[in-house]
């Protein structure tokens, strides 16, 4: 009776792990997805954010290069104008409006010029047209274009600024020096004032891509021009109107970024590109971060309910199909079938074993070319062998020509390559066959296994390391609840709370084990987090010693600490600094023998902030330190002595993602020092 009892729990508890163990599957694989998804949606965000601030830097270098061209030309056209023989003539001898009549046709002509002037070479307005008799007389050398040309007597472009007309209004001129023919003197100057909105028309003009994007253009005097919502038509725009252009012009250098706009209360891709040094000139071009994403999200949302609606689908049926996967086998098998026929690298031989056709799969993986190949026997080109013994391995071709079937390349497979170097290869050979059914030669795929053969590698350590580092725990476990249920025992109050402290144990070490495992996982993902804040490193140091305490004393391993006096705080993660002394000091601990040495130094070296744990244990085999900060990787010599190979590992990524460094010095059996250099900058901040 009771046999039978104990018959019908077992299987009910069977039935119900069973049923509990398809829940926690299915919200894993759920947990799986939301995660993947949120992924992909930020990586998709970031790579349409990159490409549009690309795109945006590229419009706004095409916009400057316009802008320049359109100086070029103006520059050029006053270049032929000044040196016109007759007109250089009329200006040495002073026959300024012979020459202003020689200039009248320029406006007309020139659809970008609004005024030409002619001045004496000490800036005293002679001539000009259209005329404004009340200016001509008057000294302008106050002025920059006048400022700017007499500077070193070349063409210069001027800012915008107020006309002395009445009423005032914006300008822009290009002013450039007459000279005499023969001695190269400067004999008076000629200004083109160019219309204001022809600026507007070149921004407007340039094809600049994307759903709302605009240019605009920042002078050498940082006044805005032709910008769409405040045009220079009244007043001058200075640059610090703009939030935006002010923050996006500090630098005077091609830049882009994502900024907020303090006026229109929108977030913004704003690229600035300078125009060559001689103009002084910029091209701004925005557009909302809003418009840039909006095809993109919308395509992403879509693509991700899909994903999640046929996941979801897919989950439920494989629930519904369970119980027919026996009956689905063959087809499983067919599909099987199909997939193992293809491969990457692509040849055929004949009969003779000549190679007919070489894709270009084959040649990138063996390094052979198809002119070396094609027509060369078989085995000059191809060799394939065995991982094992290193023997010749192309069976499965000749077996599949004489039986007529696919046959599948034997496991570890390594093709030697034309350098001969060896990749793990895998896949298959077929028959071909003429018109009358007879085997004429045989088509190999091959393809890189690499990759698989390391992911198995990895998922056998991952099986291996869990099994190993949970057994010890759980056999504790396990121990200590028989002795609770034990009557005797557990009537017994210092036992009982003995047992529990050895469970609580035992339970530690599974939750530590399990966070290792997080923590590599989200290193693997680059789901690191730093943020650095003012950080005195030695009290830090101090509080994870005085953690370590109950382990050196049980141990009897002594602990010295050499601090630099005077230390300063550093910008630092405070989580990364503890998980720096507390891996490192647990280790030496652990790898120490007992009544050892420990030592903590802490000092200042130019610009780094050196920390350096040394101990007196069991050292590192020299054959393996290039190894010791692989994922899952513990040393040969201290297999005795658990842990679980990724506290190191985790350690270099987050010190490498904050720009700090990590290294070691090791000698078996005499001990390790491992070194960590912080800069005293401060740590990069990493994600938000």
């Amino acid at each position: 009776m009771s046999i039978t009892k104990r018959h019908s729990a077992k299987s009910i508890w069977e039935k119900i792990s069973l049923k509990w163990f398809f829940r926690v599957l299915f919200v894993v694989l759920l947990l799986l997805v939301i995660v993947q998804t949120l992924s992909i949606y930020t990586k998709s965000r970031n790579d349409a954010l990159n490409a549009a601030m690309q795109e945006r830097q590229s419009g706004a270098k095409m916009a400057a290069l316009i802008l320049s061209q359109n100086f070029d030309r103006v520059v050029d056209v006053g270049i032929s104008l000044t040196t016109r023989t007759q007109f250089r003539k009329n200006i040495a001898d002073g026959k300024w409006n012979e020459a202003i009549n020689i200039l009248k046709s320029v406006p007309s002509s020139i659809l970008y010029v609004e005024r030409v002037s002619l001045f004496s070479p000490d800036g005293t307005l002679q001539a000009l047209y259209p005329e404004i008799p009340d200016i001509i007389g008057k000294n302008f050398s106050y002025r920059d274009y006048y400022k700017g040309v007499s500077a070193h007597w070349e063409p210069y472009v001027s800012g915008i600024f107020m006309s002395a007309t009445t009423p005032s209004f914006p300008a822009i001129t290009v002013t450039l020096p007459i000279k005499d023919e023969k001695t190269a003197t400067p004999i008076g100057i000629l200004l083109l004032q160019l219309k204001l909105d022809r600026f507007t028309q070149w921004a407007n003009g340039t094809s600049l891509g994307g759903v709302s994007t605009f240019a605009y253009f920042i002078d050498r005097d940082e006044h805005i021009v032709g910008h769409p919502t405040y045009p220079s038509t009244e007043k001058l725009i200075d640059v610090s109107t703009i939030s935006t252009a002010k923050a996006i012009t500090a630098e005077k250098k091609d830049k882009t970024a994502i900024l907020y706009d303090e006026q229109a209360q929108v977030e913004r891709i704003v690229s600035y590109s300078p125009l060559p040094t001689q103009y002084g000139w910029g091209v701004v071009v925005e557009q909302p971060t809003s418009a840039a994403l909006a095809q993109q999200q919308k395509t992403l949302v879509h693509t991700h309910v899909l994903q999640g609606g046929f996941l979801l689908l897919y989950i439920f049926l494989w629930f519904v199909l369970l119980s027919i996967l026996n009956k689905l086998n063959e087809s499983q098998q067919k599909e099987k079938f199909i997939i193992e026929g293809v491969g990457d690298g692509l040849f055929a031989i004949d009969k003779e074993w000549n190679i007919t056709l070489w894709n270009p799969a084959s040649a990138k993986i063996s390094g052979w070319s198809s002119e070396e190949a094609v027509g060369q026997p078989l085995r000059k080109i191809v060799r394939f062998v065995k991982r094992s013994d290193r023997s010749e391995n192309v069976l499965f071709i000749s077996d599949a020509m004489m039986t007529g079937t696919v046959r599948p390349m034997s496991d570890n497979t390594v093709l030697i390559r034309k350098d001969a170097t060896e990749v793990d290869v895998s896949d298959s050979a077929s028959p071909l066959f003429d018109e009358n059914g007879q085997v004429t030669g045989a088509i190999v795929i091959f393809r890189d296994a690499s990759k698989e053969m390391e992911i198995e590698r990895l998922k056998t350590n991952l099986v291996s390391l869990v099994t190993h580092e949970l057994r010890g725990p759980s056999t504790v476990i396990r121990m200590y609840l028989e002795l609770l249920r034990d009557e005797k025992e557990s009537s017994r109050g210092e036992a009982k709370k003995e047992y529990l402290g050895e469970i609580a144990k035992a339970n530690d070490k599974m939750i530590e084990l399990s966070n290792s495992l997080l923590s590599v996982f989200r290193v693997s993902f680059g789901d690191i987090v730093i943020n650095p804040e003012p950080t005195f490193v030695t009290e830090i140091a101090d509080a994870v010693v005085q953690q370590q305490a109950l382990a050196t004393t049980s141990k009897k391993i002594s602990v010295q600490k050499e601090y630099d006096e005077g230390l300063p705080a550093i910008e630092a993660d405070k989580k990364l600094v503890e998980l720096i002394f507390s891996n490192l000091l647990s280790n030496a601990i652990k790898y120490t023998p007992n009544e050892g040495r420990v030592r903590l130094e802490i000092k200042q070296q130019e610009k780094e902030l050196r920390i350096s744990v040394a101990d007196t244990g069991v050292g590192i085999p020299k054959n393996e330190h290039g190894k010791i900060f692989t994922k899952f990787y513990r040393g040969s010599n201290v297999s005795d002595i658990s842990g679980a190979g990724v506290g190191l590992h985790v350690l270099k990524s987050m010190l490498e993602s904050a720009g700090c460094r990590i290294w070691f010095e090791s000698e078996e059996q005499k001990g390790s020092t491992f070194f960590v250099a912080i800069p005293l900058s401060g740590m990069t901040k990493v994600g938000k």
